[in-house]
């Protein structure tokens, strides 16, 4: 794993990023019936991070393996509740890792180079969603240092 390095997506790299996204979000589907991809979600994703590239308080990073994209995380930053502090926050939009070639570490190098993004945009907290019956994606975030700090609730009419 010394190759591996994070850097900033390049237009080139999205169409292997929305693989991963894909192929992330067809697990996620299967586990909720609640996820269902859009008609064209390929390309409607491919076309979303195109515009992230392009977007100043958008980061999109991916973590590079010689030439080989082993993730991506998207972190954007987004004004705080008004009249709250912090006046601004992070978010962690997005995080896919490719599960068909293990390399230790990669998640937690893609948080690390997301929060050295947000901190240069002084910020210094984020938020991430973590679906509650993902035991491995609770115990990721968790291994970092996040708490539970309010519930989000799901409802349709």
């Amino acid at each position: 794993m010394c190759a591996l390095i994070v850097r900033s997506a390049t237009p080139a790299d999205v169409s292997h990023l929305a693989q991963l996204w894909y192929e992330k979000t067809v697990l996620l589907q299967q586990a909720d019936p609640r996820v269902r991809m859009a008609e064209n979600a390929h390309e409607r994703w491919m076309a979303a991070a195109c515009a992230w590239l392009e977007q100043p308080l958008v980061a999109l990073l991916i973590a590079d393996d010689d030439g080989e994209v082993a993730g991506y995380i998207v972190a954007r930053v987004e004004p705080g509740p008004p009249g709250l502090l912090p006046e601004k926050r992070g978010v962690i939009a997005d995080i896919a890792v490719d599960a068909h070639r293990y390399r230790p570490g990669v998640a937690r190098r893609l948080v690390q180079a997301a929060q050295s993004w947000l901190a240069e945009q002084n910020v210094h907290e984020m938020l991430v969603n973590a679906p509650r019956r993902d035991a491995v994606a609770q115990a990721f975030w968790r291994s970092l240092g996040a708490r539970e700090w309010m519930d989000g609730l799901w409802m349709k009419f």
